[in-house]
């Protein structure tokens, strides 16, 4: 009986110490810019093996190799690259990738943001998949002090109605499904197309001229067809500022860090 039971310690020792070692050596390929920064926030960069064209930050993903972009991933190079995850954007990926990569049988996670506060969780959950949670918790637990301390910050002040620009051939703007509107929300400012049901998507000039618009946003630079547009809205004395979309857009360590900074922009 004392030999079966020092056994089972003996295997469970050996099955804990494999499953460190998985995580240790586990290799990542990220499907989406904004999930290669929180593999890095998690403190698992150097498990990346693999990214989408497109993901620039920090500096170091821009030398890992690139597996293709939202319109194509490039299967074969994948197969090559060994990932034990493949770290995918629910909604933002194409179902048909995910599927035949499942079917393949590779490992693909799911992850999805509809809120800015998912954030903190999703870096503990990359910790804990690829062996970083003492650092995967440490920065949860820092941007979680983050929002507590900006949440009460701008109440009281009057409320201001922006205007997200996100594209402009056709102009593209933010809905109701998005992160940002949280960040809106922390500076008291509200997003004039919130009703509209999708994350993002297109809308027609007459609805913007219509709006009632305190400011608006460029997440992407202007193009010579909304040009009138653009004159309109600062002849109309609102203002109009850019800002970079790749911060406030990819809902990760840095957009969290960011949200004070915007705050005050937009405010002052």
């Amino acid at each position: 009986m004392t030999r079966f039971i020092s056994l089972i310690i003996y295997f469970g020792v050996a099955l804990v110490s494999v499953s460190s070692y998985a995580q240790d050596n586990a290799r990542v390929i990220t499907l989406s810019p904004h999930l290669a920064e929180l593999v890095h926030d998690a403190g698992a960069g150097n498990k990346l093996v693999g990214v989408i064209r497109g993901s620039n930050y920090p500096a170091r993903v821009l030398k890992i190799p690139a597996i293709g972009d939202a319109s194509a991933i490039d299967i074969e190079l994948i197969v090559k690259l060994k990932p034990d995850y493949i770290f995918a954007w629910e909604g933002g990926n194409r179902f048909g990738d995910i599927q035949k990569l499942q079917a393949m049988g590779f490992h693909v996670k799911l992850f999805s943001t509809s809120s800015i506060y998912d954030v903190p969780n999703q870096i503990r959950e990359i910790g804990t998949l690829l062996g970083t949670s003492g650092l995967a918790l440490v920065k949860a637990k820092q941007l979680e002090n983050e929002l507590l301390e900006l949440r009460d910050l701008y109440r009281g002040d009057m409320e201001k109605r922006v205007f997200l620009r996100i594209w402009n051939r056709p102009v593209f703007t933010v809905g109701g499904e998005s992160a940002i509107n949280d960040i809106l929300q922390i500076c008291h400012a509200s997003n004039v197309f919130q009703a509209y049901p999708f994350a993002a998507g297109p809308i027609v000039t007459e609805d913007i001229l219509l709006a009632e618009i305190d400011l608006t946003v460029n997440f992407h630079p202007v193009s010579v067809e909304s040009i009138f547009l653009e004159q309109f809205l600062k002849m109309d004395h609102r203002r109009v500022i850019n800002y970079d979309p790749d911060i406030l857009t990819r809902s990760t360590a840095r957009t969290i860090l960011e949200i004070s900074n915007f705050c005050e922009l937009i405010r002052s």
